[in-house]
C-alpha cells in the first residue's frame, strides 16, 4: 500500500474521517464515521457530501460505522426510527450493507447488539471479502469487524537461500569438482586469479547445493510487542470469563482491566488529550505524565502499594506481562487513580 494521499476534500470532523489511498493502480476511499446517538436522528449531512464527492469522482467508498441505529437489514434485532432513516439515506444513496451474520458488534454486561454496519458503494461493494466479527478482544465495547480488501496489487515475492538447508554433501561434490589441484601462486596476478576461481567455486557450489526460495512479504506493524500480546491476553481471559460467568464483579474487572491496558479511563494524560483536564501531571507526584505505565510502575509515591502487591518498589513494563492480572487490578484499586 502507497502512502494515504491525505484527508480527502470535505469537511472533517471528531465524527467523521476519510482518507484517500492508493492501492496497487487504483485510489480508493476509507472513511470512519460515528453517527451520534444524542441526535434524534443520524446526523448525515457530511456522510452525504462524502457520497457525492466520491460518486463525481468515480473513487470507490467503504465505510465503517457506528450507526447507533436498529435495523433487520443491518442485522439487528428490532427496527427504530434511527435505523429507518439509515435505510432509507443507504437506498436512496445507492449505498449497501456489507455485514454478515448475527454476530454482536457491541457487547456489555446486560446488552449486546449489531450497531456497527460496514458500508460501500457500487465501485467498492465487490472487492470486499471474509465479512466477519472478530472474537478477538478488541479493548472497548465494540468488537473488531475484519474483512478482506481484494484489489489490483500483486502480492511482493522475494527470494532468498536458507543456509541452514542446505546439502552439505552436495556442496562439498561441487566444490572439489570445481576447485581443482592447488597450485601455489607466485605473482600478484596469478594470487589474484587464484583469489577468483576459488570464490567462483564457492558461490556455484553453495547456489547448486541451497536452492532458491520464494517468500511473500509480510510486513508486520512497529508497534506491536510481546508486552502488548500479554497484555491482550489477560484482557481476553477476563472478558470471556465475563461472557461465562455473567456476573456484575466479572464484568467489572473485565471493564477496570480495559481502561488499565489501554489508559481510556480517570487517568490525566487521556482526560488532557481529549480535552476534559487542563493538566497531563500524575496526581500522586506531579512529575510525570499520569498513564497506566506511570502509576502501575514507576510513580515514587506508590512504593509501598508497588512493593505490596508485586514485591517490588520499582517495575520495568515487560515485568506486568508476567504477573496475574487480578494482582494487578488489585494495586490499581488501592492507587485510587482508576
Amino acid at each position: 500500500m502507497n502512502k494515504p494521499r491525505g484527508p480527502v476534500s470535505i469537511p472533517q470532523s471528531r465524527d467523521l474521517v476519510a482518507i484517500k489511498v492508493t492501492i496497487g493502480r487504483r485510489c480508493y476511499v476509507l472513511c470512519s464515521a460515528y453517527l451520534s446517538f444524542e441526535s434524534p436522528n443520524p446526523p448525515l449531512r457530511q456522510l452525504m457530501e462524502l457520497v457525492e464527492w466520491c460518486k463525481s469522482n468515480n473513487l470507490p467508498l467503504i465505510i465503517g460505522c457506528d450507526a447507533n441505529a436498529h435495523h433487520i437489514c443491518c442485522r439487528s434485532k428490532d427496527i427504530n426510527q434511527r435505523g429507518l432513516d439509515l435505510l432509507e439515506f443507504l437506498n436512496s444513496s445507492g449505498l449497501d450493507i456489507l455485514n454478515r451474520g448475527t454476530k454482536p458488534t457491541f457487547v456489555t454486561r446486560n446488552r449486546q447488539e449489531v450497531i456497527d454496519i460496514t458500508i460501500s458503494n457500487s465501485w467498492s461493494s465487490h472487492l470486499v471479502k471474509n465479512w466477519h466479527v472478530s472474537s478477538e478482544v478488541s479493548m472497548s465495547d465494540h468488537r473488531y469487524i475484519l474483512f478482506n480488501l481484494e484489489t489490483d496489487t500483486v502480492s511482493e515475492e522475494r527470494e532468498y537461500r536458507n543456509p541452514k538447508l542446505t546439502v552439505w554433501s552436495t556442496y562439498r561434490d561441487s566444490l572439489s569438482r570445481n576447485v581443482g589441484l592447488p597450485v601455489r601462486p607466485h605473482t600478484i596476478p596469478q594470487i589474484e586469479t587464484s583469489v577468483e576461481n576459488l570464490t567462483r567455486a564457492v558461490v556455484h557450489a553453495y547456489e547448486q547445493s541451497c536452492p532458491v526460495r520464494k517468500a511473500r512479504s509480510r510486513q508486520g506493524v512497529p508497534w506491536w510487542n510481546p508486552e502488548l500480546l500479554a497484555l491482550r491476553k489477560k484482557a481476553r481471559a477476563l472478558f470471556n470469563r465475563a461472557m461465562r460467568k455473567k456476573t456484575d464483579a466479572d464484568w467489572d474487572s473485565y471493564k477496570e482491566a480495559q481502561r488499565l491496558l489501554t489508559g481510556h479511563g480517570r487517568l490525566n494524560k487521556h482526560l488532557n488529550t481529549i480535552g476534559l483536564s487542563p493538566d497531563s501531571r500524575c496526581r500522586l507526584c506531579g512529575t510525570s505524565d499520569e498513564d497506566s505505565v506511570h502509576v502501575l510502575c514507576h510513580c515514587p509515591r506508590v512504593i509501598v502499594n508497588r512493593h505490596k502487591h508485586f514485591g517490588a518498589g520499582y517495575l520495568a513494563p515487560e515485568d506486568i506481562r508476567e504477573i496475574p492480572v487480578d494482582k494487578v487490578l488489585a494495586f490499581a484499586r488501592s492507587t485510587g487513580l482508576f
